[in-house]
């Protein structure tokens, strides 16, 4: 947090970076949930 702070000088940015990302995390858990479990434990394996 205080990387991004330095970088675009503020708290609030920070603050909007995290919500975005929070919002981001929150989509992609909704998606996973759909039958692609199998695809992504495949991806997951290879690394």
């Amino acid at each position: 947090g205080s990387i991004i702070a330095s970088l675009f000088g503020g708290f609030y940015v920070t603050f909007y970076v995290i919500f975005a990302l929070l919002i981001l995390s929150l989509a992609l858990s909704t998606t996973i949930r759909q039958p692609e479990q199998k695809m992504l434990r495949e991806a997951h394996g290879s690394l």
